[in-house]
């Protein structure tokens, strides 16, 4: 079954305040100052088992799969493919989640 969620692009406000959240979550983490991320409004969410997408108000669209094993769930699917628009919408950005979940997973969890 496809499940679709569109939503108006005039959510300025709670657009900003996203941006501001990402921004200090990550720079608390990394402890590096963090450009601006130019992510558009989110015009429409597509959840279609085993794919998340999500179309742009720029006219692009983001597509992430589950992993194989995994169970289907539309909000680490719409998590992942925002994530994947702030890396530059390529496969890269998966690579900054193996890495730093290597590190924690050697590190005993601490």
């Amino acid at each position: 079954m496809i499940k679709t969620i569109s939503t108006s692009t005039t959510n300025i406000g709670i657009r900003s305040n996203f941006d501001d959240w990402i921004k200090h979550e990550f720079e608390k983490q990394v402890s590096l100052p963090v450009p601006p991320i130019n992510i558009p409004t989110i015009r429409k969410v597509i959840f279609n088992d085993p794919a998340t997408i999500i179309l742009w108000a720029d006219g692009t669209k983001t597509v992430v799969k589950k992993q194989p094993g995994e169970t289907f769930d539309p909000e680490k699917g719409m998590a992942m493919a925002v994530t994947k628009k702030a890396f530059g919408n390529k496969g890269r950005y998966y690579e900054q989640f193996k890495k730093w979940i290597k590190e924690f997973e050697e590190s005993d969890g601490e």
